[in-house]
Parts: structure tokens; C-alpha cells; sequence
């Protein structure tokens, strides 16, 4: 009974652990659909992984934001892709000739930040706290990027879910959607997707 119990309390444990973590449907709304025109997407739905073509598609200061974001979207957050994050990292060190260990976050820019930040949120092996801290810098440096503030809206909204605060989730989520001052640098048919996550919370409100 005693060796029953330390099973049950250990399995528990490791699913609240886990459940910190797990991407909830809200983070993996899925919103690449909008963006199928793009190749990048195209390719990446094709071979199902992060690798150097990707990277140097983030990194491509000439690739607007929200096609960035479709092209991360797009990857299938599984095990073969469980490094990705650590991938894109050594490939900024690369660019800024140095290891990925010794990246300096402040030295990124925006949209390299927001990359990073999201593919860290997409994560399940990562803490939500992490991905919201490479976030706020992006946001610091791509103020008005409409991309970059939903996503960390997205982020800030999970920590509401799991505190069992819907309608504060999805009212930080309307905020960027109803503020007129964003750069819109990502397509309305993928904000519309997004949103149709979003509102399922929206009832909690009334």
C-alpha cells in the first residue's frame, strides 16, 4: 500500500510539473494556415524540422515579422524538434561570432528576440517565465510590432489560464487587438485564427 502510494504521489507530482510547461491550445493556436504562400512554411510542413534554412530565414532582416512567426508556428513541437530553441541560438552565435552560451539577449535584436521568445513559449521543456522574459525584450525594442505584443499577450494569458483567471485572459489578448497604434506586420486571416482561441475564454467575462 505504502510502495502504491509513493507511485501515485510521484506521478502526480511530475503531472503538475509537466503541466507548467505543456502548451496549452491557446499557445499552439495554429495561425500558419493564413501564410501558405509562403515557402518557408511550405518547406518547413514538408520536412517537419528545425534546421540552417529556417535559421537563416529568422535571421533575414528582410522577412517581415509575422511571416517569422508563421514559419515557427508551422513547426510540429515534437521530440525531433526538441532542441530547436538551443539550434537557433548557435546560429545567432554564428552571426554574432560567438557561442551560443555566451549570446548576450540585450545584444539581439527584436525581431531575433521575438523568434527566439516564441519558439521558447512553443516549448513544452520550457517555463513559461523564461519565454515571457526574452518576450519583454522584444517588445522593448519592436514597441509597436503588433506580432510581438499579442504574442506576449499570448504568454501572459497562459498564466492566467493557469491561475483559473479566463477572463483576464483573454481581456490582455483584446487589449492588443483593439489597440489601433500596433504596426499590424502580421495578416488578418492569422490574427482571425488566433482570435478564434482567444474568445473561447471571452465568455468567462460576463
Amino acid at each position: 500500500m505504502k510502495k502504491f502510494s509513493a507511485i501515485l504521489i510521484a506521478v502526480l507530482i511530475s503531472f503538475a510539473f509537466n503541466s507548467i510547461f505543456a502548451a496549452s491550445p491557446l499557445i499552439k493556436a495554429s495561425f500558419y494556415e493564413a501564410y501558405q504562400f509562403n515557402e518557408t512554411v511550405q518547406y518547413v510542413e514538408k520536412i517537419g524540422m528545425f534546421d540552417g534554412k529556417v535559421a537563416a530565414y529568422l535571421m533575414d532582416e528582410n522577412v517581415s515579422l509575422g511571416d517569422k512567426a508563421a514559419v515557427i508556428n508551422a513547426l510540429p513541437w515534437n521530440e525531433k524538434n526538441k532542441e530547436s530553441v538551443n539550434t537557433y541560438k548557435m546560429f545567432l552565435g554564428r552571426k554574432y561570432s560567438l557561442g551560443y552560451t555566451d549570446l548576450k539577449l540585450n545584444n539581439l535584436n527584436g525581431d531575433e528576440l521575438l523568434c527566439m521568445g516564441y519558439m521558447m513559449l512553443l516549448d513544452e521543456n520550457t517555463a513559461i517565465s523564461d519565454a515571457k522574459g526574452v518576450l519583454e525584450l522584444a517588445i522593448e525594442k519592436n514597441t509597436q510590432s503588433y506580432i510581438t505584443n499579442l504574442i506576449y499577450a499570448i504568454a501572459s494569458a497562459q498564466v492566467f489560464l493557469n491561475d483559473k483567471q479566463d477572463c483576464d485572459a483573454w481581456t490582455i489578448c483584446n487589449t492588443v487587438r483593439t489597440n489601433a497604434s500596433f504596426t499590424k506586420d502580421i495578416n488578418d486571416q492569422a490574427i482571425g485564427l488566433i482570435f478564434q482561441e482567444v474568445d473561447t475564454y471571452k465568455s468567462s467575462c460576463n
